[in-house]
């Protein structure tokens, strides 16, 4: 994904993609009012099925997303970074989980995702 395509919002210094390799993952930025570093994704046109953020569940427990627009008009998701392993990564080379890591993991999940719907 090329420099060129960074988005451009008031606030936000857009850094790099958060995955050169997988441009869905979204933008690494640093927010400049909360002096922290956040996550750009574009939020989808074509699914209008996508409830206004200001109908997302707010939880303690959860990073609360905001959606901001760009010089161009487009919508974009902005949640607070968060450094480690994607899921997808976890396991190693192929070895995948073990029990207990797959607890560890999964418990957390399944309450966040319980929370929020």
């Amino acid at each position: 994904m090329p420099a060129s395509d960074a988005p451009t919002l008031d606030g936000l210094v857009v850094g790099r993609p958060v995955d050169p390799g997988d441009p869905v993952v979204g933008w690494l930025a640093r927010d400049l009012s909360a002096g922290r570093w956040v996550v750009l994704r574009a939020r989808p046109t074509s699914r209008p099925r996508v409830p206004p953020p200001d109908s997302w569940p707010l939880h303690p427990h959860l990073l609360a997303p905001r959606v901001l627009s760009d010089v161009h008009g487009r919508s974009w998701v902005v949640v607070p970074f968060v450094a480690g392993e994607r899921l997808d990564q976890l396991g190693g080379s192929g070895g995948g989980l073990s029990a207990g890591q797959l607890l560890s993991l999964a418990l957390p999940l399944a309450a966040a995702v319980a929370a929020v719907h």
